[in-house]
Order: structure tokens, then sequence, then C-alpha cells
């Protein structure tokens, strides 16, 4: 199965890999310089530290990441995905592999996505 994003905008994405890695991608200098003024300076001037785990990972485990909890299908979704064959699949999220288990992602982000269009 291909993981695809087609709402990744062409023009971010070729404005990315133009961005020389240094500066700009050491200690998150780019976000860091982006977040000035919104976030407290505490916050931007702390020191990167990493995850203990993954946190997708986290909430499969513990169960708080399911695709059948959505109570609001966007009627749009369903000319793109097909739901219920979606839920199906999704129910054994928690013995699929890593990369099965990411995959239920791009349908419920999309679903996410199309609300938003709606509300605009």
């Amino acid at each position: 199965m291909d993981n695809r994003s087609p709402l990744l905008d062409y023009r971010l994405l070729r404005f990315l890999l133009r961005v020389p890695p240094m500066p700009w991608c050491a200690n998150k200098k780019i976000m860091r310089d982006a977040m000035e003024g919104v976030l407290p300076a505490e916050i931007l001037r702390r020191k990167k530290s990493p995850l203990a785990q993954e946190p997708f990972d986290l909430h499969i485990k513990n169960g708080s990441w399911h695709p059948g909890s959505i109570q609001d299908l966007s009627p749009r979704t369903e000319e793109f995905v097909d739901w219920p064959s979606f839920l199906k699949q999704s129910e054994r999220l928690a013995e699929a592999t890593h990369q099965d288990q990411w995959s239920s992602v791009p349908p419920v982000a999309l679903n996410f996505w199309l609300h938003a269009l709606k509300s605009r």
C-alpha cells in the first residue's frame, strides 16, 4: 500500500527543500524564529528533548485512537473513502504493523480537512 499526502502543497515542499540546512534546521531554528512573539520566550529557548516513545503508538496501545469513534463523517469523505470497509480494516489496529497503523491516518485527516473547508 502506498502512503500519499495529496494535501501537501507542492509550493511548500519546494520551499522547504530550498531552505539551507544551516542554520535553519539546527536546533529547530526555523520553527523558533517563526514562533517568535507567539510562544513564550522560555518555550522558544528550551533545549530539544527526545520523546520517550512514539505518541501515535501510545494512543493505539491505550485505545484512544480509533477511526470508528468519529461521530461527524463528512458526506464528501464518502466520495473518496469506502468508510465501512475502512472501519472494518481498522478494527485490527492494535495487532497491525507500524506501517499499517499509519495507513489509518490519511482518511481521518481527509475527513477533518473536508469539515474545515465546509466551515470556512
